[in-house]
Formats: structure tokens, C-alpha cells, sequence
């Protein structure tokens, strides 16, 4: 182990040096240190100073200070005044320089520690603590071993015969919870030896000790069911009263409009069994032209307020009017998303003509149609859609037909120059790496992609398909 000196040896060591031998020593009583090599000289308000075989270094001055030196090459300072600027040290730590010489010394300055741990230690609370087999330090400071276990090469261990159970050491050969191993239960029954017993009259149904003759979930063998609204009596189920059986299910013939009023008869066309008659429920009517159909007036498109009163195509029956659904408008009696109808762009009646089409309300021939002029088309490649090198003249590029099915639409750049801008379909967009920018709606068929001029010839982006 290394030399830690402590505070209190310090301290005594040197307040014997101070009043025992500089105090009541005559000089010729300075061969009593010869022995130990050591040479003292003493002078009023001076520092002495006295060097022991072990390689430590004393030094004391009245008023004055003192100092230690370990024996692994460590220093430590005191001043003899005020006790100050002790420290221990190891491992060649550095301790304080002590005062000056004189009455009334200056007190020197306090030194750090460092502590120097065996391989199988560590350093817990300030002291150096074997953690290999220590319960309660096993393998980390803040580690304890349970209650059955023990700490075995800085692991918890359970106890023989005791098994880890999810972090409780538990004897799988009693244990109703862990009977035989850890994921096995005897509930109602006793785990003898690892196997569950049950009592008599009861069978072991998946680590559960069930009476057959009245189980339900296990009418007559486990795992037969007996289901919904029925019991088990002597091994057999049972309907409860006011239920019969309809292909091994008991129903309410009352009120099953699978089952209404005898097994197998079902009710259809939103019809409800009320009272073992199939019927329209509240709010719904039957219409001539329809016979043995519930009809909602409120929100069926041929019968929309009234019977025989029916929508324009495209529209819907909201509360009993016609009107378009949500997102669309009605032109020439049709209902029609201007965003992206090409006889109806963006309002009623304006038409795209030649190549161009309805995108998000605007006709357009292209992706950079309207943003750039003459744009490069790019490629589907290998991994995607790439350009790479870029260089560093500021272009534009357009992508068509980008669906990726094993990865999100979007767009990914590396290399780029902080003031080097990316703009896709007219918006700013940031330049990542790995995960990429998630990009918004296509435009024109696709994206339309604006590098601006910038340093970085190894610069690039990708459209990844995966």
C-alpha cells in the first residue's frame, strides 16, 4: 500500500520535534541523531531541518513552519502557529509550501490529495474499497446485493439453491409465484420439489389449480371456454336464462340482430332487433322505392331531406342538404378540388391548357416551372436521386416521379458552405446529413431544387429511395 500520512501523525511528529528536541536539546545531545543520518541545526526564529531512513522530511522553525515528505515522493507543508497546510498525499501528490522563517511565520498553503486505488478497488466515499466480493459495494459504489445473494466477481449472486427472478433471488422448488423455474406459477395450488401439486378435484390449467366442473375459461378441460352470458355446471356450459344457444354462442333472441327472434335470422339494411322484430332504429324511415331499408334523411345521398330527393354527382347529404364535402367546390354541378382539377384551377371554369396541370391550384408545365429557367434534370440512380460532385456555381435541378416505399420523401446534402443556400419549391430548406429534411406536397409533378453559388466542390444532396 502507499504511504498516506495523516493529519494527527503529522501534527504529533512535529510538535514532539518542536518541544523535545529543539527546546531541551543541548548540542551535544545532536549524536543521538547520527544513527539515522540526520544533521540539526538549530537557531532562534530559524528552520531546522531533519531527514529520517524512510526517506520523510521534517522541517520546523519557531513561529516558523514545518514540513513532511512522503515516501513516494510526495510533500506536505504545516505551519507550526496555526496547523495549517497539512495534507496527505500518494502516489506523488504535491503538499503546500510552508512560511517563512520568524516569529509569527506566514501559514503555507494547503495541498490537493489524490488517492491511488489496488485494481480491485474503487475509490467510494474518499477511501479506496474492494468492490469484487462486497456485498455492499459489489462492483460499484452505489451497489448492494440484495437479501439471498452475495457479491461474487462484482456480480450479486444468488444464494444456492436460490434463482435470480427479475432482480429477487427466489427457491423455484417452493414457490407458488416461481414453481420449477421463474416464468411457471402454482396459484391455489403447493410447488414441491419444482412441481406444482394441486388439490384434489382441481387441474393445473396453465399454472392455475381450476375446479372443471364450474370454471368457465375451463369447462371440463382447460381451455375450453364457455364464453359470454353462460356458465359451467358439472363440467358442462350452460346458458343463463333469458339466453339460448345459437352455434355454440348464448344470444338474447330479443335483441340479436344476428339472432333475431329464432337462431340464424339477421336483420340487414341498418335495421336494429327490437323485441324479436327486425325494425328501422329512431330517426330512420322506410322509403316506397326502397322497401325493408332504413334510410337516414339526413344523410343519405338519394334521399337527402326527403325521400326520393337526390344529390348532384360528387356531393354528399349534410344534415339533410346537398352540398360538396369539405375541400371542394361546386362547378358546373359537380364537385371538384380546385387545387388540383385541370378544368378547374384553382376556381371554377379556368382550364390548363397544353402540357400544363393543376398543382396546388396553379397550372404548371414542370416542377421549376415559374421559379428557374432551363432546369437540369436528375436521374434515378442507384440509392436514389443524386447529384455529387455539385461544384460550386449556383443551379437548379428539378426530380420527377419521386415515391420512395422504404423511406420517407426527402432530401439529403452534406459538404455545404454556412452561407451556401438550398431551396426546394421555392422555400428555404436546411442542409442535413443522415436522417435528411422531411419535404412538403410535390409541385408540378415533383421538386424543384436551387443551390446557391457557394464553396465546396465536394458538395452534394441525394433524394434517397431507401
Amino acid at each position: 500500500m502507499p504511504f498516506r500520512p495523516s493529519l494527527a501523525n503529522g501534527v504529533g511528529f512535529a510538535l514532539l520535534v518542536s518541544t523535545s528536541v529543539f527546546m531541551s536539546c543541548s548540542a551535544e545531545d545532536t549524536n543521538l541523531f547520527e544513527e539515522t543520518a540526520a544533521d540539526i541545526d538549530a537557531a532562534s526564529g530559524g528552520t531546522t531541518s531533519a531527514a529520517s531512513t524512510t526517506g520523510n522530511t521534517v522541517a520546523a522553525a519557531s513561529g516558523g513552519t514545518a514540513s513532511v515528505t512522503s515516501t513516494s515522493g510526495g510533500s506536505a507543508g504545516m505551519t507550526s502557529a496555526t496547523m495549517a497546510g497539512v495534507t496527505n498525499t500518494a502516489a506523488g501528490g504535491t503538499g503546500g509550501g510552508g512560511g517563512s522563517a520568524g516569529t509569527g511565520g506566514e501559514t503555507g498553503s494547503g495541498g490537493t490529495t489524490t488517492i491511488s486505488c489496488e485494481a480491485t478497488e474503487l475509490l467510494c466515499d474518499g477511501e479506496c474499497v474492494d468492490v469484487e466480493e462486497n456485498d455492499e459495494r459489489c462492483g460499484d459504489c452505489a451497489v448492494s446485493c440484495p437479501e439471498d445473494s452475495s457479491c461474487q466477481a462484482r456480480s450479486c449472486v444468488c444464494d444456492e439453491p436460490l434463482e435470480d427472478c427479475a432482480g429477487v433471488c427466489v427457491d423455484t422448488n417452493t414457490s407458488t409465484d416461481h414453481c420449477g423455474d421463474c416464468d411457471t406459477t402454482c396459484i391455489g395450488g403447493e410447488c414441491d420439489d419444482g412441481e406444482c401439486l394441486c388439490p384434489e378435484e382441481t387441474e393445473n390449467c396453465e399454472g392455475v389449480c381450476t375446479d372443471l366442473s364450474s370454471s368457465v375459461d375451463n369447462c371440463g378441460a382447460c381451455g375450453e371456454s364457455c364464453g359470454d352470458n353462460a356458465l359451467c355446471n358439472e363440467a358442462t356450459c350452460e346458458c343463463l336464462e333469458d339466453f339460448d344457444e345459437c352455434e355454440h354462442a348464448c344470444v338474447d333472441l330479443q335483441t340479436d340482430y344476428e339472432n333475431c327472434g329464432e337462431c340464424g335470422e339477421s336483420c340487414v339494411n341498418n335495421q336494429i332487433c327490437a323485441e324479436a322484430l327486425c325494425t328501422c332504429p329512431p330517426d330512420f324511415v322506410v322509403c316506397e322505392a326502397q322497401e325493408d331499408v332504413c334510410i337516414d334523411l339526413q344523410a343519405d345521398a338519394e334521399n337527402c331531406g326527403e325521400c326520393g330527393y337526390e344529390c348532384a354527382p360528387g356531393e354528399v347529404c349534410l344534415e339533410g342538404e346537398c352540398g360538396c364535402p369539405p375541400g371542394t367546390s361546386l362547378c358546373d354541378e359537380q364537385c371538384v378540388d380546385l387545387k388540383s382539377n385541370d378544368d378547374h384551377c384553382s376556381e371554377c371554369f379556368q382550364a390548363c391548357t397544353g402540357i400544363d396541370h393543376c398543382w396546388g391550384g396553379e397550372c404548371l408545365s414542370g416542377p421549376c416551372d415559374g421559379i428557374c429557367d432551363d432546369p437540369e434534370f436528375v436521374s434515378l440512380s442507384g440509392d436514389g436521386y443524386r447529384v455529387d460532385p455539385l461544384g460550386s456555381a449556383a443551379r437548379c435541378f428539378y426530380v420527377e416521379d419521386y415515391h420512395p416505399t422504404e423511406t420517407t420523401e426527402r432530401i439529403v446534402c452534406w459538404n455545404f458552405a454556412s452561407d451556401r443556400t438550398l431551396r426546394v419549391n421555392g422555400e428555404n430548406v436546411p442542409c442535413r446529413t443522415n436522417e435528411g429534411h422531411a419535404l412538403s406536397e410535390q409541385r408540378g409533378g415533383g421538386y424543384c431544387v436551387q443551390v446557391g453559388q457557394g464553396g465546396g466542390n465536394d458538395a452534394g444532396f441525394l433524394f434517397p429511395i431507401r
